[in-house]
């Protein structure tokens, strides 16, 4: 807390990680559960501007909470929490939307297994992403060599360039539909 209010903000860069708290604080959610001063004033401050550069989220957001007087943090992956609190940061997971499994994955024909994908590009959201974490077990698992057996393409989370990227000969992007698993 600084000055009294509850400081609020955002991980990483990506705006839609504020869309939940802006639609909190819009529909007076905040107000009506007592987050207000004596005066009727919010008791809270929503910023907007990420706390850590991309990809330092693992090791930089408990620093940075502190260093900015954040007491919520928007969008931590739970793996940022585990590590940090594995070294003695006070940090909790109140809701953890950003983790979602890689269950569906979509390839040309010939592709039947993970192993086959040894040699082609494999599609992912972002580097160093949830996903991408995810992704590289279960290509571990599955006995291929991260560095040398598969070509990591950057795709965006664009539904279109996934499907278009899962249209060409050789690729396999990852589609998310819970309980469902297209190869295995």
């Amino acid at each position: 807390m600084l000055d009294g209010k509850l400081r609020i903000a955002p991980t990483c860069y990506h705006v839609l990680h504020q869309v939940p708290v802006m639609t909190a604080h819009e529909m007076n959610f905040f107000y009506d559960e007592g987050l207000k001063s004596a005066d009727g004033s919010p008791a809270y401050e929503i910023l907007h501007d990420s706390m850590v550069p991309f990809g330092l989220e693992k090791l930089g957001i408990s620093q940075a909470m502190k260093e900015k007087s954040v007491d919520i943090a928007l969008d931590v992956q739970s793996r940022t929490i585990f590590y940090q609190r594995a070294r003695g940061a006070d940090l909790y997971i109140i809701s953890g939307w950003r983790n979602q499994h890689t269950n569906l994955w979509i390839g040309p024909p010939h592709i039947k297994s993970l192993t086959d994908l040894k040699g082609k590009r494999v599609g992912i959201s972002d580097f160093n992403s949830i996903r991408h974490w995810a992704i590289q077990i279960q290509l571990k698992k599955a006995g291929l060599d991260l560095e040398r057996d598969v070509e990591w393409v950057r795709i965006g989370v664009n539904s279109k360039l996934h499907m278009e990227l899962s249209a060409a000969a050789g690729s396999s992007a990852r589609r998310c539909r819970p309980g469902t698993r297209r190869i295995s």
